[in-house]
């Protein structure tokens, strides 16, 4: 890897752009820091270890062939985590695909790799969103919809119905449902009920249309949430009542995530 890296063309003068950038003083005054080439390699040893800094900071000190690796003298004093993740964090993305592309292009001309593919290992992440159960989608549907109704109703006096303790009965019923067999009829009344409640959300739609700038604000949101719990009942249909396999790329995981601005604007309003 060294003897790649010593080949290619890496932009270290881009990297070394990156750690100065923002400085308020010369990179020539104070302390010596670490070099452009340096921070690359321990970004690399840190990545290819899996390790975290303070991690990383142990095995610089405590392996002569890593500190090696990164031109780290063996007299010199090990650096500490902070400025490790100071100097690697530095590095922008921009320069991180430069760096990248100069890899390749060395592996390429080995003709060691095409560079034609890229395998990715994609990392779990917290969302603030539940388990995307059709069960617990179809109510979220149901409660929300209900949820703007009761107030459009309050204000306007347009449509409103009120499943909201059927529907939730139902999901509960259904998580605690020990064989498809009890789950089938479960899931087949919570459909019917996300339905009616979708009728009706669509009949106060149309009243909601000629109340002014407030009933229009109440039919934007319901606009957004239809075609969203619309889409729950047709998956939850195809996926339990009928067996089929809904790809990917059809399914939805939450009726929330992509319209939280319109949510606040909603609550701020009431």
């Amino acid at each position: 890897m060294s003897r790649v890296l010593d080949a290619s063309t890496v932009p270290l003068a881009a990297i070394q752009r990156d750690l100065t950038r923002g400085r308020k003083v010369s990179a020539k005054k104070g302390r010596e820091g670490l070099s452009a080439e340096q921070v690359l390699r321990a970004a690399l040893v840190k990545q290819m270890f899996d390790v975290s800094y303070d991690e990383l900071a142990f095995h610089l000190e405590d392996s002569l062939q890593l500190r090696a690796f990164c031109r780290l003298s063996p007299s010199a004093a090990s650096p500490k985590r902070s400025s490790l993740q100071s100097n690697i964090g530095a590095i922008r993305p921009k320069t991180w695909e430069a760096v990248n592309g100069a890899v390749v292009g060395e592996a390429r001309a080995r003709k060691v790799e095409e560079g034609r593919w890229m395998r990715t290992d994609s990392t779990v992440v917290e969302s603030n969103i539940h388990h995307p159960l059709d069960s617990a989608l179809l109510w979220d549907g149901v409660r929300v919809l209900t949820r703007i109704m009761r107030r459009a109703n309050e204000d306007y006096g347009t449509s409103y119905c009120n499943h909201a303790r059927r529907a939730k009965r139902r999901s509960v019923a259904i998580l605690h449902a020990a064989t498809t067999d009890r789950r089938l009829p479960l899931y087949k009344d919570l459909i019917k009920v996300s339905k009616k409640t979708l009728r009706c959300a669509e009949q106060a739609t149309k009243e909601l249309a000629s109340e002014g700038s407030g009933g229009i604000l109440r039919a934007t949101s319901l606009l957004h949430f239809m075609p969203l719990v619309a889409k729950v009942i047709d998956q939850a249909e195809r996926r339990v009542v009928r067996g089929e396999q809904v790809p990917a790329q059809e399914k939805i995981v939450s009726i929330f995530e992509p319209h939280t601005d319109i949510i606040r604007k909603d609550r701020r309003d009431t």
